[in-house]
C-alpha cells in the first residue's frame, strides 16, 4: 500500500492484476463501509509494490511478473491519460518494493537478494562532430541530460579561469567520472557538459560515465557510452547550403600555411600546406597529463591519417601524380589546445580552385565526417597555385 499527499490510499491487487486508487478518506463523499475504488491501474502482472512520491505525486509500480517497473503520471493527470509515462521496461527479474530517494532516483528491491538504482540517463556525442559515434581515448566529447533532466543551475566555462590550462576536473561543483576517474572539464551548464575523456580510457565496449554534484555526492545522470580505439572528427564551422551530394557543408577548422584562416574569402593556394584540427586521434604514448597541453616537445600518434582532400588521398600519387612530397608534416597533439588533434597537411596541386573542397581523415580504419553519418561534408578553400 501507499498514499498520496491528499491521502488516498493506493492497493497493489496482485491476484487481480491491478492497483486500486481509492478516494481521499476525509472526503465525507467516501463511503465508510463498502468502498470502491475510484480509479483502477489494469495492465498488470502480479504486482507486488507501489510507491506514491510526495513531491511529484508521480506513481511508480513494481509489475513483478512482466520484470518491469512502471512510472504513471499523478493521480489528477493519470485520471485523464489513464496510462504510464515511464520506468524501467527493459529489467531482467522480478522487482518486489521500490522507493525514491531525496532526488527522484528509483531504488529497486528485485527477487534476486539486490537492491538496485537507477538515475536519470544521458546522451553523448564525439564534440567535433556533433554526432553519437563511439568515443575514444583522447577525445572532446559532450554529454546531455534526457528530456526532464538538468546538470544542476550553474554555468562554468574553463577558459573563463585564471588558469584555464590544464582543465579542471571540477566546475559548478560537478565532477564527470569516467569509469570512476574525473575527466577534465571545459563547460558545465545546466544542459551540457564538455569534456576530455581520459587516455586511460578503453578502446572498446562501453564506459559508465556518471555526473556527481561534489558537495552532496547526488549523481545527477549515469548512462554508458560506446567506445572505440579512435574517434575521428574535423572541426567546423555553421552548416551551410553547398553543391555537394546532400547540399550540406561545414568550414573545416584550417589555418594555412601563412598563419591566416582558411575560408571561402581566404582560401589556401594548392601545393601549399594547411593545419586541420580535428580530436579523437586515440591513446597517444608519451601524452600530458589528462587535461594538459605537451610541454617537452610535440607529441606525434602512432599512426599517420590518411587525408582526403577534394576527389582522392594526397597520399595516392596516382590521383595527385606527384612522387617525393611530404603529404602530412605532422600528426599529434596541438601544442597549444588539449584535446585537440592537429595535422599539418599538402593540398596536391591537382586540386582545382573552389570555396567548398570535401576534406576528411581516416585513422584506423575510421572516417571522419560524412554524409551517412552525420549529414554534411566538412571543406576548405582552395585556390590556384
Amino acid at each position: 500500500m501507499a498514499a498520496d499527499t491528499s491521502g488516498r490510499p493506493y492497493v497493489v491487487d496482485s491476484g487481480n492484476n491491478r492497483v486500486l486508487i481509492f478516494g481521499d478518506p476525509h472526503d465525507p463523499n467516501t463511503a465508510s463501509t463498502d468502498a470502491h475504488a475510484v480509479l483502477v491501474i489494469s495492465g498488470l502482472s502480479s504486482p507486488r509494490g507501489i510507491f506514491v512520491s510526495p513531491l511529484t505525486g508521480e506513481i511508480w509500480v513494481a509489475d513483478t511478473n512482466s520484470g518491469r517497473c512502471l512510472r504513471y503520471p499523478n493521480f489528477e493527470q493519470f485520471f485523464v491519460t489513464g496510462t504510464y509515462n515511464g520506468g524501467v521496461p527493459g529489467y531482467y527479474s522480478a522487482p518486489l518494493a521500490l522507493t525514491q530517494d531525496q532526488y527522484g532516483d528509483l531504488l529497486v528491491a528485485d527477487a534476486y537478494n539486490r537492491v538496485e538504482f537507477y538515475y536519470p540517463g544521458l546522451a553523448f556525442q564525439n564534440a567535433a562532430s556533433l554526432s553519437s559515434q563511439p568515443l575514444a581515448p583522447g577525445v572532446l566529447a559532450t554529454i546531455y541530460p534526457l528530456p526532464g533532466v538538468t546538470f544542476g543551475t550553474d554555468t562554468a566555462n574553463a577558459n573563463q579561469q585564471p588558469n584555464p590550462i590544464p582543465f579542471p576536473t571540477l566546475l559548478a561543483d560537478t565532477q564527470v567520472l569516467f569509469n570512476g576517474q574525473p575527466a577534465p572539464l571545459l563547460l558545465v551548464s545546466p544542459g551540457q557538459i564538455n569534456f576530455l575523456v581520459p587516455m586511460s580510457a578503453p578502446t572498446s565496449g562501453s564506459a559508465d560515465v556518471q555526473v556527481v554534484r561534489l558537495s552532496t555526492g547526488q549523481i545527477l545522470t549515469d548512462g554508458l557510452v560506446a567506445m572505440n580505439a579512435v574517434s575521428p572528427a574535423i572541426f567546423a564551422g555553421a552548416q551551410a547550403n553547398c553543391a555537394l551530394a546532400g547540399g550540406k557543408c561545414r568550414q573545416a577548422a584550417v589555418i594555412n600555411g601563412d598563419g591566416t584562416v582558411n575560408s571561402p574569402a581566404n582560401p589556401a593556394a594548392a601545393g601549399s600546406y594547411i593545419s586541420l584540427y580535428a580530436t579523437g586521434q586515440g591513446f597517444v604514448q608519451n601524452a600530458p597529463p589528462d587535461g594538459d597541453i605537451p610541454r617537452a616537445g610535440l607529441v606525434t600518434t602512432s599512426l599517420v591519417p590518411k587525408v582526403w582532400i577534394n576527389s582522392g588521398f594526397v597520399d595516392d600519387a596516382s590521383y595527385t601524380h606527384e612522387t617525393g612530397v611530404d603529404t602530412v608534416q605532422f600528426s599529434g597533439l596541438a601544442p597549444q589546445f588539449p584535446g585537440v588533434w592537429q595535422i599539418n597537411v599538402r593540398i596536391p596541386k591537382v586540386t582545382g580552385p573552389g570555396a567548398q573542397i570535401p576534406i576528411f581523415i581516416v585513422m584506423n580504419n575510421a572516417t571522419s565526417q560524412t554524409l551517412p553519418t552525420v549529414g554534411y561534408v566538412t571543406t576548405i578553400a582552395v585556390k590556384n597555385q
